[in-house]
């Protein structure tokens, strides 16, 4: 290898290295916020109060019932999980109903 290839190599190992780092930190970052605040979601709440403080979920957002029974009158449910997940299985479920409110809010974790 010539020394100018090696020096671009390095570079570039160390530009993905950064870049990867960087988004598993933003990740874990997000997903303590996300572990600190959960408790201030409550029935009622609209759904874009809970977006505005969590963003949009990382792991799903659909059809109620994917990793539970949802509440009677669930529409759609947010699933925010572990950067991890399935292999940590740690997961933060918001509920809604058909006019945009909390129904209710579940914490999911599988030994």
């Amino acid at each position: 290898m010539t020394k100018p290839f090696r020096r671009l190599a390095a570079i570039t190992s160390f530009g993905i290295v950064l870049v990867v780092g960087s988004q598993i930190g933003t990740a874990y970052y997000r997903f303590a916020k996300i572990e600190r605040e959960f408790k201030s979601v409550h029935a009622g709440q609209a759904r874009s109060s809970v977006v505005e403080l969590f963003g949009m979920p990382n792991y799903r957002m659909g059809r109620c019932g994917t990793l539970s029974s949802p509440p009677p009158g669930c529409t759609m449910e947010y699933v925010y999980s572990d950067p991890l997940a399935p292999w940590v299985p740690d997961y933060y479920v918001v509920y809604f109903a058909a006019d945009d409110r909390v129904l209710e809010t579940a914490y999911l974790s599988s030994p």
